[in-house]
């Protein structure tokens, strides 16, 4: 199944490569939201229905999900 593009932004937290224990402490938990967000998605529970709107939170909820994980892990890198 595709998704499609969208127009959308999705808003996230951004952790820079140089950031503190307090910006990874407060990052880790969106992360942990998006990735619920994303798994939870009425999408994939009935792939009879197809909603626009549910096509596109899945889109936004994994883009974040890449995006600040991928901060976040050479945040990390660089604490240690």
């Amino acid at each position: 199944m595709l998704i499609p593009d969208s127009e959308a932004d999705t808003k996230l937290v951004s952790v820079t490569p140089d950031a503190g224990n307090q910006q990874m402490k407060t990052s880790l938990p969106v992360l942990s939201d998006l990735i619920k967000s994303f798994v939870t998605n009425p999408l994939f529970y009935n792939l009879k229905v197809t909603d626009v709107h549910h096509l596109e939170r899945a889109k936004q909820d994994l883009a974040g999900v890449i995006q600040l994980s991928d901060e976040v892990k050479k945040a990390a890198r660089k604490l240690k």
